[in-house]
This record gives C-alpha cells, structure tokens and sequence, in this order.
C-alpha cells in the first residue's frame, strides 16, 4: 500500500511540474507562468473568489466613426472562476438585481432569480488553467462595432492572432494579459479603407485586466438627481414596500486628506497643448482643497504604463478625422467606486478650433486664434477630467454665465468696432456649479447634503437625458449655445458671421496655403449660427422643469411664454432669409475647386457641381439645421397641445408653405422651400392624428393652389410641381422627398 501511495505522490507531482517546469513566474494578483512555447498561459484560479474583469484597447484603430481608440476602456464587470469537475467557468454576476441588507435566503432567493452569464470555459490542469483561449478572444464586441458602423463584416482571425507575451503583467491589485487580434474581413466603408493598411485584417491590441476588488472601507454614497453625477443602477429587492426599488449609487473616488487623487498626462502630447491640457485639468485643484483633498496632475513618468489600474490617466489620442474626447472610468460595479479614471483626447479637434477662429479673425490673427484654441482646450480638459471625476453633463449652465465647465461651450465671440474680436471667448477656471460638484459628492455627510441641494435649487442643471435630440424640450438645456438670453446671443452670432464673411475672401486663407484651405475655413463659417439656431427653435413649444424629489423642489414643467415663443419663430423665419443664407458678392466664385483629397471631405460643404463648390447646397444644408430641429414631430406635437404662442399652423406657415405663396422667389428662397416641404413631410406621419390633420388640410389646400399657378417663369413652374408633389404625398406618404444635401458635422468643437 505504501508503494502505492508513494507512486501516486510521484505521478502528482510530475504532472503538476510539466505543466510550470522550467516556467518563469510573473507574481502579482493573480501569478502568471507564461508559456510561449506551447502558447498557453497558465494561472491558479481562486474559485468563487469575486474580483473586477475589464477590457481595453492599448492600440486603436484611429478611426472616428468607429470608435475604437487608443486607450479606450469598457465596462468593469464582477466576475468569479467556478469548478465544474475538470472545467473552470468564468461566470459574470447579475448585479442588477440586489438584497442589500436583506437576511441570507433573501439575498439567494434574489440571485437565483435572475440569470448569470458564463463569459468563458477552460480546462483544468492540476489546479491551473490556461487563459490564453480568453486572452485571444473579442470581449469588446469589436468585429460587433465595426459591422454597426457600417464599415465591412469581419470575424476574429485565430490564424493571425498571437498573444502578446511582452506585455504580460502582474502586480499587487491587478494581473494584465494582452492580446494582438486581427479581424478578416470585407470593408464597406472609406473609415476603414483610409486607416487600415489592408482592408482585409483588421488588427488591434486587446487587454484583459484581472482587478483585486477594492476593500471594504469605501462608504458608497445613493444617488440623488440634482447630484449632477453618473451613477450605477439596480433594483434592490430588499427595500421597505413604500420605497422605490430602483436605487442608484453615485460614482465618485475614494479620495479624503490622507488620499489624494493624481492625474497624469499623456507624456505623448507636444506642446504648446501640453502646457494647456494640464491648466485646464489643474482647474479641480481648487474646488478639491476647499473640501480638503489635495488634487494634483502631473506628466505620466517616462516608462509607466498608462493602462495600469493604479494610474488616472488624460490620454492625447490621434484619429484620422476629428471626433469626440472621452471622460471614462473604471468602477466597482458594487459600489460606483472609481477605480481608474481614463480621458481620451482626440488631437484633431484643436485644429478645427483654430480652423473656426481663423475663419472668424483672419489668418493675420494667428496668435489670437492660437489663442482661443488653446483657451478651448484648457476647458476640454477639465470637461473631460470631470467626467472621470463622476460627474455629468450640465447643459443649462451656458445660462448661467458659465457655471460649469460640464456644459459644451460655443466661443463667446463679439463685434468690437467693426472687427470680430475673440478677447475672453472661453471662460477660465471652474464654474459655480462644478463647485457644488465637488463639495456634494467628496466633502459633506447626509444633513449637509440636504443642505447643499436645497441652497443650490437656482442653479440650472439639464443632463443629456433632457438636451439631446430635437424631441427634447427644457429650454435651457442646449449644447454649444451661450448666453441667458438665446434670442440676444443669436443676434449677436448673426453680427459676427456677417462682418467675417465679409472679410472671409481677404482674410481668411493665408499665404502658402492650399485651396480646399478655403472650405475647411467657410463650411463652420457659414454655418456658425447651427447650434444658437436649435437652442432658438427649443422656444417654440418649449418648458422648464427641474430635477429633484418630491418636497425639494417644483417638478412640474412651466412653459415657455407664448411672446418668447413668437419671438423665436421670427428669429427662425430670419435664420431663413436671403439676408443670412446669400454668401456676400463674388465669394462664391472665389472659392477654388477641391484639389487631393488630403483630409475627409464631409468636413466641407455639401455640392452636387462635381469638385466645384456649390452655394445652392450650401443653403440647402444652413436651411436644414433650422427647419428639422423646428419642424420636429415632438416640436410641432407640444406646440399643437400647448395652445399657446403661436399655433401649430402658424409655425409650419411662417417656415414653409409662406415661401410657396411668395409671387416671386429668389434662388435662395426657392431651395428654402423645397427643404421645408422635405422637413414637414417626415414629420407629418409622427404627429397625432388631429395634429396631422390640421396640417394635411392645410396641405391640401396649398396643393391645389399651386397647381393652379399659371405662367412660363421658373418660379411659377416650380410652384406647380410643387403642388405636384404634395398631392403625390398625400396621396401616397411613400412618394419620394425631395432631395436634400449632407450637412457637414458640427459636434465637437
């Protein structure tokens, strides 16, 4: 028997050696023995101990319209292994559904409830297993992203795919294993053919992060919704029977005196936006010692990885084309803890700053335009690091004198004289609002809190839940506009636009420059009212409310005062007239053909003239950012119910069918009329069967007057094919639109 024994002792354990002999240890969180000669990658898995799965990508794609960039980070998500005889899961936890407090079989009754997820299987081996199969896997969803961006069909390449052995790490809190993934494919879009060397495989490197879950010392802090925070979201089952069920937990770090928070930029990023990027992130410093917690940001030592958990890091992040920056984090799912922030800063967008305040001041200006580039720069970073920091958008406080850097922020520029000047275009330091931020979430205990909402109640706040898309009717809160006044600011902006573009022949391109110079400089130009137009068209049937609980504050929404309302319909029917929508005398001409395609052409205004530029699509395009965001279903729906200001017929009068009675029409006003009949016709199926009602027999009626237009002279031909048409339409909602051009983007700037 002993023998026995002996020899099942020695089989043991050369099997456990074969699988680690001769293999060196990577000792961290989780120890690593990397074997690259057999291409497995083996760790001792601590079943049903829980720890922080994440994903993110070291190398990007560089693609904007993808998304999938340099040092992007995804979703912290709450996993354990679990044994099942020979095979080890990696099974994800339902933390959607909780018992906090609740008794033991309360808290099992609930997870046994909803369904978990097992996000991966391997093969145990003498108490190890080999990760490699998890490492080489797409657990972002990036063949997923590409095909949604309608940029080709690919499917992870196993055949040219490796782990990338060099960047295996382990330390205390957090073991990294990295993988270099290709995609094999069709392309189906320019995105990927213009920054993929072969189209075909598209490779990119993928990290997975194995995190320690922090201790338990961190007190999580319920959410409240004039906290102006991001926060996680679960329905606890465990709560009083008249209590919500939905319950939230602000995102915050775990920051006090003997902790402070550091951040560290990107030590990729040149000056002169360097010096820039870190004024503008050491904004918070202030508000932080106030609450005292010392807040610093420093530049990421040379050799330090910015993708290790341990870091805060504002990443300088190149793109083919201009795109957004991000403010993400790693979280404790649990808790809303804040474990990493992680800024992504896309590099182009200082560029087309400079290319709008150059349009503005003239290419002799330079230094100023320097200037407010880097003045808009300073104020994305501290927008973006404030993200990081837990804390959402605030997009009301553009009326407020610029309280908060959280809002997006149109260069306050101004006439002085008869010269545009960009003196104080950004606004510098934090805002009364970020303040508050910083206070509510990192300083005060419960009846303090309390305190600090019911003192900050004047102080406007609307998120993206209330500013985004044109069904969203809070008034105040628009992105990119200024100004307490939208009807001032807008006239403002008009008087701006038409002294450059006065100029803009004479001033705007410098010498050495090339000729598509011209139209990245007019198309934000000549579109420079696109954002003060949709806070405008937010009047017409448009509201006021507050975010907050019951007995802290109105909840109600108040309408916006039918005078106001008539006002911005007649600043919108402006936005439309000859006066705003005519390029000045011979610029049109001036403007050169585009030359190589150096840059992405979406950027420029919109032609149907094949490389030449086209001032009717121009006006096609400027028209369009004024009739969709008026005539919106949801717009043109709460200005039907409202009964009050203008009516519903009224508005789609004043903006269309007025055009289609004019006797004459300019240029101008004739592609104007075209594009409301396009806006209005899209609408038209959305609305309430009385609101479309009223408009079909208003239709009806303009339809068969136009047809009945008699003359030989463009104008009166066009009336009856346009009377033409809407008898089509209403007969059949499937008859073509009329075609309407591409308007270039706007967002970001």
């Amino acid at each position: 028997m002993r023998v026995i024994a002996l020899l099942a002792v020695l089989w043991t354990g050369s099997a456990f050696a074969a699988v680690t002999d001769g293999l060196a240890a990577e000792k961290g969180f989780y120890t690593l023995y990397p074997d690259p000669d057999h291409g497995a990658l083996w760790v001792k898995p601590r079943f049903e101990e829980p720890f922080l799965l994440h994903a993110s990508l070291p190398w990007g794609m560089g693609a904007n319209e993808v998304g999938l960039d340099r040092n992007q980070v995804s979703e912290a998500v709450l996993v354990h292994f679990s044994r099942q005889g020979k095979v080890v899961q990696l099974i994800r936890d339902n933390l959607n559904f909780r018992a906090r407090g609740g008794f033991n079989d309360e808290k099992r009754s609930v997870e046994e409830a909803f369904a978990r997820s097992v996000i991966w299987q391997g093969e145990l081996k003498d108490g190890y297993v080999d990760l490699s199969s998890l490492v080489l896997s797409d657990r972002q969803a990036l063949a997923e992203r590409v095909a949604e961006a309608g940029q080709g069909s690919y499917q992870f390449d196993g055949k040219l795919s490796a782990i990338d052995w060099q960047s295996n790490k382990s330390f205390v809190d957090n073991t990294e294993l990295q993988g270099i993934l290709t995609f094999s494919g069709k392309p189906a879009g320019d995105a990927i053919r213009w920054t993929v060397p072969d189209p075909n495989h598209l490779t990119l490197v993928q990290r997975i992060s194995l995190i320690r879950l922090p201790d338990d010392g961190y007190q999580p802090l319920a959410y409240h919704p004039r906290s102006g925070s991001f926060h996680v979201d679960f329905q606890d089952y465990a709560t009083a029977l008249d209590q919500p069920i939905e319950q939230g937990y602000q995102i915050r770090h775990r920051a006090d005196a003997k902790h402070p928070i550091i951040y560290y930029l990107d030590n990729g990023t040149p000056e002169p936006v360097r010096s820039a990027l870190l004024d503008g992130a050491r904004w918070w410093s202030q508000a932080f010692k106030e609450v005292g917690i010392d807040f610093e940001v420093k530049v990421l030592p040379e050799g330090a990885d910015p993708m290790d958990i341990r870091y805060n890091v504002i990443n300088w992040v190149h793109r083919a084309t201009r795109g957004w920056s991000y403010g993400a984090a790693v979280v404790d799912p649990r808790t809303g803890e804040i474990l990493k922030g992680q800024v992504s800063l896309g590099s182009l967008r200082v560029r087309q700053d400079l290319r709008i305040a150059e349009a503005l001041v003239g290419k002799a200006h330079h230094q100023e335009a320097l200037n407010m580039a880097l003045a808009r720069l300073r104020q994305l970073a501290a927008h973006e690091v404030g993200h990081t920091l837990g804390f959402a958008h605030n997009f009301a406080a553009s009326t407020q004198q610029d309280a908060s850097v959280m809002d997006y922020p149109h260069p306050q520029v101004h006439l002085k004289g008869d010269e545009v000047s960009l003196d104080n275009a950004y606004g510098v330091g934090l805002g009364g609002w970020d303040h508050y931020l910083v206070h509510y979430a990192y300083a005060n205990n419960a009846k303090e809190r309390a305190a600090l909402i019911k003192d900050n109640q004047q102080r406007a706040y609307v998120s993206d839940e209330g500013a985004r898309g044109f069904a969203s009717s809070e008034q105040s809160g628009n992105l990119w506009d200024f100004g307490a006044d939208p009807l001032k600011a807008l006239e403002q902006l008009l008087a701006v636009r038409k002294v450059a573009l006065a100029h803009f022949e004479r001033d705007a391109v410098g010498s050495g420059e090339r000729g598509d110079d011209w139209q990245r400089k007019l198309t934000p130009l000549y579109l420079l009212q696109r954002y003060q137009a949709e806070a405008v068209a937010r009047l017409l049937g448009g509201v006021s409310y507050q975010y907050g609980r019951q007995g802290e504050a109105f909840l109600g929404t108040t309408e916006v005062s039918p005078q106001m309302q008539q006002q911005a319909l007649k600043a919108l029917d402006n936005l439309l007239s000859d006066d705003v929508l005519t390029l000045p005398p011979g610029l049109a001409r001036a403007m050169p053909p585009s030359g190589q395609d150096l840059e992405n052409q979406a950027e420029w205004l919109p032609s149907r003239l094949g490389k030449d530029f086209d001032p009717q699509a121009a006006v096609e395009a400027a028209a369009q950012l004024v009739l969709a965001p008026a005539l919106a279903p949801a717009r043109l729906e709460r200005v039907y119910q409202q009964a009050k200001g203008p009516d519903m017929l009224s508005v789609v009068n004043t903006l269309v069918l007025n055009r289609w009675r004019l006797s004459d029409a300019s240029a101008v006003q004739s592609a104007v009329a075209w594009q409301g009949l396009a806006e209005l016709a899209k609408s038209l199926p959305k609305l309430s069967a009385p609101a479309a009602a009223l408009i079909r027999s208003e239709l009806r009626q303009s339809a068969s007057w136009l047809q009945g237009r008699r003359g030989d002279e463009a104008w009166r031909r066009q009336q009856r094919e346009a009377g033409v048409w809407l008898a089509a339409f209403l007969a059949d909602p499937k008859t073509p639109l009329p075609l309407q051009s591409t308007i270039p983007p706007g967002s970001p700037i």
